[in-house]
């Protein structure tokens, strides 16, 4: 028994096993359970009861490249291949996240359909820093789907910092800012052709640099 990725049957494609499992073709019926728990980010695979398998990453983020809509399969194959399986699947009563729990506000949307400017307030660094905070994901995942939704969009990226400091390294950090925005774009499959990044250092601050808030929010 193995969990494989994307119904590959390779063993390169494979996320947790192969382990050895009882015999089943006994003509009784075994149950089969699988819980994918999303805030432990912890798949386990279940037979008879007992756990049988596990994997702990983020599948929707690195499997399947962020789309959560997804199907689940059984691939069974043993003894000889005369040998019939059947499967019987239960209903599973989940709450379904729908797309647009995920996209931008329909404001937002507008805006960026139509070429204005729009500040991406959940996305944001450290002072001096230019890494992306663990708490920027969720805004880029929103501009990502944007993005691969409207194949036909351009984008242009600017980065910024307080004013305080030395000018020319704030310029630096402002430019390195706004590539790590577009990094992650395309690592997710962006087009680079399709991305414009730039900085603007201290010059234009978003907020007033006399407060840690104010500095804060210029720092993105």
């Amino acid at each position: 028994m193995a969990i494989m990725a994307n119904g590959y049957l390779h063993h390169s494609s494979g996320l947790a096993g192969p382990v050895a499992i009882p015999n089943i073709e006994d003509c009784r019926t075994h149950s089969l359970k699988v819980i994918w728990s999303p805030s432990t980010k912890q798949l386990e695979v279940y037979l008879d009861n007992k756990m049988k398998l596990s994997y702990k990453g983020d599948i929707v983020k690195d499997i399947f490249l962020g789309d959560s809509q997804i199907y689940w399969g059984i691939t069974a194959a043993t003894g000889r291949y005369t040998n019939k399986h059947e499967f019987c699947i239960e209903k599973i009563e989940n709450k379904v996240v729908t797309v647009s729990e995920k996209d931008f506000d329909l404001i937002t949307k507008k805006s960026l359909t139509q070429g204005q400017i729009v500040s991406l307030n959940g996305v944001a660094f450290d002072s001096g820093s230019t890494s992306l905070s663990d708490n920027s994901e969720e805004e880029l995942e929103k501009l990502y789907r944007f993005m691969k939704e409207n194949p036909k969009h351009t984008l242009s990226i600017s980065g910024h910092t307080d004013s305080y400091g030395n000018a020319g390294a704030n310029q630096t950090i402002s430019e390195q800012r706004a590539k790590a925005v577009a990094d992650y774009l395309k690592k997710r499959g962006i087009s680079a052709e399709r991305i414009k990044y730039g900085g603007y250092g201290g010059k234009y601050p978003r907020a007033s640099n006399q407060t840690p808030e104010g500095r804060k929010q210029t720092d993105e």
